[in-house]
């Protein structure tokens, strides 16, 4: 195709059109006002894919019509583009996250995202939609798969206006049964079997589209995403954030869409049917089915996981098998409404005894979330970082961080008790303990203070004590003493200094065993001190006006 032909080539069916705005093959409206969410007409991405016109959106990813500059081919391109976590930046094709916590998701959600086309670019089943290729950009990713031309299975019912045979539906579920019996056996899931993602190409081939690889690498990891599903067709452990996901998931969603088929009515959602389930058995619905076919529609449309079929395989057997007998059942006119068929005997099969086989779809924890205990906000703990580690997006402090408190009404209260406390302890000091008698006789005041007045029947010197040259001794004539009684014992006093000046450097109170040792004594007559601790020779000399024995010095 020239570049002259491409001004011209329409955006509906990339075709050529030189008749106008609009196609005269389609109807599609060139010039039609877009969305600000979508990519504009002719973004080329990755130079060689030119984006026409929106084939579906979904909570996951928009799905473009394209046309490929150097196959000369259309194509089907979706799009990453989880809405709940990124937006289209303004006027650019770059795509930017909602918050800085959405970021990290969608983050995680766009490399699992390319690690599923990796394996889902493998498959090579003829119903189940084919994955060319798949590139980053724009900050996203995009998968390239082919583009058939046809219908939905659910347009296809529309057209026809009429429920389809047991052998019409077989005929279209079966292949597509097939292709995804191929995809559980690679540890994928669709999660998402309806009517609208099954294609008719030429109204005879179905083939099984729109695999939800973001769906099942980030529905595990993020609750907001995990609840993008299609009432009536999604079993109930779809509804939980946190969920095992087994192949039974999409064999309810399979017995769903033909339960749809053959009656025409959509099966209720399956949160209404855990007390006192409104379905109606599709013998009721449909009495011209086989007992056989719809025994097993029913079974497979089990509330609780463990009582659908736990395989593709084994539901497909159950579906074709023909029972040893069959047994006619008859609607009552008395009880309208839901009524159970009674239960047929299953025929006994012979059980093989298989090795077991590892679970293909395993439980990774490998995503978590915490909240920050300085700010209480939520952030994500990506793949590979330790706890510890993590910063907050908001305060952008660790965990362990250790952060000053500030001053807070709890400190202050504390402070306003304690200094109370401590006034009291003072008060009770000075107040009640040094007023104690045994505390104040351990010391004497100082002689001529206004509260204690001098001792006055402390023996003085009577006659007059001439002033003593610096370096004569100290031993002179005194006073005639009393006789010291014979218990006291007698020591031989040390050679004594010259003492300084009284006046200088003399203690202010004199303690009372000092005092007690020369009560009856004159002056400087030889005495001994009993201490607390030991006796000490001394001499009798004057201390602030009072008698007291101070310890002699040795040389």
């Amino acid at each position: 195709m020239a570049i002259q032909e491409l001004d011209n080539l329409c955006m509906g069916c990339m075709s050529i059109n030189k008749a106008g705005s609009v196609c005269p093959k389609c109807g599609f409206d060139n010039n039609a006002q877009q969305s600000s969410l979508v990519l504009p007409y002719r973004t080329i991405l990755n130079k060689k894919f030119l984006i026409g016109k929106v084939l579906g959106k979904g909570g996951f990813g928009i799905t473009y019509l394209a046309w490929d500059l150097v196959l000369q081919t259309a194509v089907a391109i979706k799009e990453y583009l989880p809405a709940t976590l990124v937006t289209r930046d303004n006027n650019r094709p770059m795509v930017v996250a909602h918050s800085d916590e959405n970021r990290l998701e969608f983050e995680y959600g766009l490399k699992q995202f390319l690690q599923k086309a990796r394996t889902l670019a493998q498959f090579r089943h003829a119903n189940v939609v084919r994955v060319r290729e798949f590139f980053p950009a724009n900050k996203t990713a995009y998968l390239v798969m082919d583009y058939y031309e046809g219908v939905s299975l659910q347009q296809f019912l529309q057209l026809k206006n009429q429920k389809l045979t047991e052998e019409e539906a077989l005929k279209i579920m079966l292949p597509v049964m097939d292709g995804l019996a191929q995809v559980h056996q690679k540890g994928f899931l669709h999660r998402d079997i309806k009517p609208d993602n099954i294609y008719l190409v030429d109204k005879e081939h179905p083939v099984l589209l729109d695999f939800g690889a973001a769906r099942s690498a980030i529905s595990q990891k993020s609750m907001s995403l995990s609840v993008v599903l299609t009432p009536g067709f999604a079993p109930f452990e779809q509804y939980l954030s946190r969920s095992n996901f087994t192949p039974s998931t999409d064999i309810y969603s399979v017995a769903a869409t033909i339960y749809y088929m053959v009656s025409g009515i959509k099966p209720n959602e399956a949160t209404a049917r855990l007390q006192n389930d409104p379905i109606i058995h599709l013998a009721n619905l449909e009495p011209g089915l086989s007992q056989q076919f719809s025994n097993s529609i029913m079974k497979a449309l089990a509330v609780y996981p463990e009582n659908r079929p736990q395989s593709i395989k084994e539901f497909e057997q159950q579906l074709i098998e023909q029972p040893a007998y069959t047994q006619t059942f008859k609607k009552s006119v008395y009880k309208p409404g839901y009524i159970n068929p009674p239960v047929t005997p299953e025929p006994k099969t012979v059980k093989l005894g298989l090795a077991p086989i590892e679970d293909p779809f395993p439980q990774e924890k490998k995503y978590e979330t915490y909240f920050c205990p300085h700010c209480k906000t939520k952030n994500v703990l990506r793949e590979g970082k330790f706890l510890a580690d993590a910063k907050c997006i908001k305060c952008r402090k660790t965990p362990g961080e250790k952060v000053k408190e500030p001053f807070s009404l709890a400190i202050l209260f504390k402070i306003s008790l304690g200094i109370p406390m401590l006034l009291l302890v003072y008060h009770f000091i000075t107040h009640d303990i040094l007023n104690e008698p045994f505390i104040k006789n351990m010391m004497v005041p100082v002689a001529g203070s206004s509260d204690v007045p001098l001792k006055a029947n402390v023996p003085r010197s009577g006659s007059a004590v001439s002033a003593k040259p610096v370096n004569t001794p100290l031993v002179q004539a005194q006073p005639a003493s009393p006789q010291v009684p014979a218990s006291r014992p007698t020591m031989e006093a040390f050679p004594r200094l010259e003492r300084p000046n009284p006046e200088d450097g003399l203690p202010r109170f004199a303690p009372l065993f000092a005092i007690k040792a020369c009560e009856g004594k004159a002056l400087h007559e030889e005495c001994v001190a009993n201490t607390p601790r030991r006796k000490l020779a001394g001499i009798c000399e004057e201390v602030r006006g009072e008698i007291a024995c101070i310890p002699d010095v040795p040389h």
